[in-house]
């Protein structure tokens, strides 16, 4: 654990003031990620929603035909509260809601169309804002997070992963003919990962007149769940770069490109390397942003994908949309007279 928290603090360093798309829906934690400034004593409600369309198929890191239009819609919907106890320090609560639909073969040649849906890991997350820095048409926000995510999602999808020929097809069947195996397993179906989680990261917004710079990086530190399963820690940045096209004293609208990344290594059963699991991502897109005021905020995102190398048999993502829709205000009982 030691070591991962110093690699994390090496990479912290390097990237505060850069890079979160989140390409592993169990690692969203979106609403705790995006730099938003707080104000002492006001609530803040919100709800995303990251739509996933996988029906690309990769075996070793390389592009694989899809004869049997294998695939799975991901729907990653959160609704999160916040209360800020001042200017710099503010807790989160996430809660997920998951949808997943998907085609797959099945070891006897048939093919399996099914659904996951349900409450996905709740977490807990600490805000807090070193820098708060504003001087006329310079603004300068910087803030820290660290969080627990509790084991809340069903995690039963895993059992798959206990299957003694679960990922053991033989090499040269995999050499000839990946596609027709399956490249959707247990780990991508699961709702949660039956294991207490720790998040750290950073968040920062750099703004000079209409021109802004944003960024995000978080780091997942995992622990073993359940059916001795361990998801692998997972890194995720982001670095958007952009510009106002409208702004006045009431409503903004802004226009950026956003550049994002996720590593993660293979996750581990009984202490052993799950091979179809470790995915290095790089994905750029459009995004827009609309606020009134600093109590309503609303955005689009969507990612295509630059480049991306998954380890053995996997199905990854074709394009990814998030939007979010958030909601400051202060609630009526703190501006009662005492």
């Amino acid at each position: 654990m030691s070591f991962r928290v110093r690699f994390f603090v090496s990479i912290l360093a390097i990237l505060a003031i850069s890079p979160s798309s989140f390409a592993c829906d169990l690692c969203a934690l979106h609403g705790a990620m995006s730099v938003q400034e707080m104000s002492e004593g006001f609530f803040r409600l919100g709800v995303t929603e990251q739509y996933t369309r996988f029906e690309d198929i990769q075996f070793n890191g390389k592009d694989v035909s899809n004869p049997l239009s294998q695939n799975l819609d991901s729907s990653f919907t959160q609704i999160y509260t916040e209360y800020n106890f001042s200017d710099r320090f503010g807790l989160q609560l996430n809660v997920p809601l998951i949808f997943r639909s998907f085609r797959r073969p099945l070891e006897d040649g048939r093919i399996e169309k099914g659904e996951e849906q349900g409450v996905g890991d709740i977490a807990i997350i600490a805000k807090y804002a070193p820098v708060n820095h504003k001087a006329n048409d310079f603004f300068f926000y910087w803030q820290l997070v660290s969080g627990l995510k509790i084991p809340s999602g069903d995690s039963s999808r895993l059992r798959e992963e206990t299957d003694p020929d679960h990922g053991h097809d033989s090499e040269g069947d995999s050499e000839s003919s990946p596609g027709l195996s399956s490249a959707i397993h247990g780990h991508d179906l699961a709702l949660g990962t039956g294991s207490f989680d720790f998040v750290i990261g950073s968040a920062a917004l750099l703004q000079k007149d209409r021109f802004f710079a944003s960024s995000a990086i978080q780091y997942f530190l995992r622990t073993e769940g359940d059916f001795n399963y361990e998801f692998a820690d997972d890194l995720h940045w982001h670095f958007s770069s952009g510009a106002y096209a409208y702004l006045d004293h009431r409503v903004s609208l802004s226009i950026a490109a956003r550049l994002s990344g996720e590593f993660k290594d293979k996750d581990r059963f009984e202490g052993a390397a799950v091979e179809d699991t470790r995915i290095t991502s790089l994905s750029l897109g459009p995004e827009l942003q609309l606020t009134v005021g600093d109590q309503l905020s609303f955005g689009v995102l969507f990612e295509l994908p630059l480049e991306q190398e998954a380890s053995s048999l996997q199905i990854v993502p074709s394009h990814r949309i998030i939007g979010h829709l958030s909601y400051k205000f202060k609630p009526v009982f703190t501006n009662r007279d005492k």
